[in-house]
């Protein structure tokens, strides 16, 4: 069924007529031979706001590029006065990248607590294999990471 819509200077006259699911053809455009294609108004919807996503990255890539260019002058990176640490510093500040360096640590861990353990299950109570197996090690720091860790020397203090 065809709806045609009398007048179309209004929103609201449209949205009344708008179904989100309804079929239409459509030329293809990426092909180089005439074909048509059956879409929905989702799918339209779907590909104008990936094409925005897409428009607002290019834009953003291609500002980039040309504050790159633009130091790629005799008067600017190729300039013999100028360190190539500065160059460096402003080409990262360009791209908005930190660079970073992972530096790998070992370390000694002292710890102490208690445990209350009752009376019938004190003949067959391990705190070595219990600390083994329950206590970890971690840390609240996002870039922190804990490779791996061994719990050694566990003693009962009398």
């Amino acid at each position: 069924m065809e709806t045609t819509i009398a007048d179309t200077s209004s929103q609201e006259s449209m949205a009344q007529f708008y179904n989100n699911y309804a079929t239409m053809i459509v030329k293809d455009t990426t092909e180089t031979e005439m074909k048509y294609k059956s879409v929905t108004p989702y799918d339209v919807n779907l590909l104008m706001t990936d094409n925005q996503y897409y428009k607002q990255r290019i834009e953003k890539f291609t500002s980039k590029f040309n504050a790159i260019e633009e130091n790629m002058t005799e008067e600017g990176w190729y300039n013999p006065n100028i360190e190539k640490s500065d160059v460096l510093s402003e080409l990262c500040e360009i791209l908005g990248i930190t660079p970073s360096k992972v530096i790998k640590f070992s370390g000694t861990f002292s710890f102490s607590g208690s445990i209350e353990v009752p009376f019938d299950e004190l003949e067959d109570f391990d705190l070595e294999y219990l600390l083994q197996d329950e206590l970890y090690l971690t840390s609240n720091h996002g870039n922190l990471e804990i490779d791996s860790y061994e719990v050694e020397s566990v003693g009962e203090d009398y």
